[in-house]
């Protein structure tokens, strides 16, 4: 309460009890309160570089990327700015979310070499935005970083890591890829599609008694499968090659 009546007194110490009023509304996520008196200071030379900082956090909190960038942009690309890293890190991601990956990389990647330790999160937006922007080899290297445990990221992470390997015509290692990502639960599309894509590879290496367990079990978890039928010919194929004919006549 104090601070709030000091920053309405015009005097030699209005600017800073504004800076410092904002600063603790910002601390107590009262984001409106703290916006509104850190933008009356912004132009103020003493506090040039520190209230972008936090306006830009508060602009990503809204999801209001363009803003981000508008105000995040020039630290962090200024090597003499104190919070250069972290705005690499902020107005990266708000690249990222608009999908704007090369840009996404190039900042993410740099922030990730100005840091010990980072988020899987992070990890995983860096190792996307390389896939997106066609640098599999980079993409490889920080996708196998996250497979450490399994949950959510590790499942999506295995299957952008196949779909790099089979880019690059590395199909058995894309199949290993596939197969973890199949193995895991957490988005049953993600599963699916993987499954679909191991059973296909094993296929093309020729594994036709693999082909028809997976293709089986396929059929069995996905009786209206997106692709039921594809599997099916596959399998059918794959019973024929290995002298199955009577199996293989029972389904077609």
């Amino acid at each position: 309460p104090l601070m709030r009546d000091i920053k309405g007194i015009p005097g030699p110490y209005q600017d800073d009890a504004n800076y410092y009023f904002a600063y603790m509304e910002f601390s107590e996520r009262r984001y409106d309160s703290a916006m509104k008196s850190f933008l009356e200071i912004q132009d103020k030379p003493k506090y040039k570089e520190s209230v972008p900082y936090y306006l830009a956090q508060i602009y990503f909190i809204r999801k209001e990327y363009d803003k981000v960038l508008k105000t995040g942009l020039p630290c962090a690309k200024d090597a003499g700015c104190p919070f250069k890293t972290e705005m690499q890190n902020i107005c990266g991601q708000s690249f990222y979310y608009q999908e704007k990956y090369e840009e996404a990389e190039d900042l993410l990647s740099k922030y990730l070499s100005s840091v010990k330790k980072t988020s899987k999160e992070t990890l995983f937006q860096i190792a996307y935005s390389q896939y997106m922007s066609s640098k599999m080899d980079k993409a490889i290297e920080n996708f196998r970083q996250l497979h450490v445990t399994d949950d959510s990221i590790a499942q999506m992470s295995f299957y952008y890591l196949g779909d790099c390997y089979l880019k690059k015509d590395l199909k058995m290692e894309a199949r290993s890829a596939f197969a973890q990502a199949a193995r895991l639960s957490f988005d049953p599309y993600i599963q699916e599609i993987a499954f679909i894509n191991q059973i296909k590879l094993e296929y093309q290496l020729s594994n036709f008694t693999e082909v028809v367990s997976l293709s089986d079990k396929y059929m069995k978890t996905y009786p209206k499968g997106k692709a039921y039928d594809e599997i099916t010919d596959l399998l059918t194929d794959a019973l024929l090659r290995t002298k199955n004919y009577s199996e293989a006549i029972r389904i077609i």
